[in-house]
C-alpha cells in the first residue's frame, strides 16, 4: 500500500497530482491507488517551483512499446 500513503500525503500538502493525464482527488483516490497497486510500471515524475518546492506529481504508465 506504498502509493496510497504517497497519494494521501500528496493531496494532504496541496500537491496537484495526476495519473496517466487525469486529477487525483478525494472522489477518485480510491480507483487511482488501485491503477497504481495494480502495476510497477508507473513512472513518478515531479513539477518543481523555482524555490524548488514540489507542486506537482505526474504518475506515468511506462511500456516497453
Amino acid at each position: 500500500m506504498k502509493y496510497y500513503s504517497d497519494l494521501l500525503e500528496y493531496l494532504s500538502l496541496g500537491v496537484a497530482i495526476q495519473v496517466n493525464g487525469v486529477s487525483v482527488n478525494g472522489e477518485n483516490q480510491e480507483y487511482m491507488n488501485h491503477l497504481l497497486e495494480e502495476s510497477d510500471s508507473y513512472m513518478k515524475d515531479f513539477e518543481v517551483d523555482e524555490e524548488g518546492e514540489i507542486y506537482a506529481v505526474n504518475y506515468q504508465y511506462v511500456t516497453n512499446d
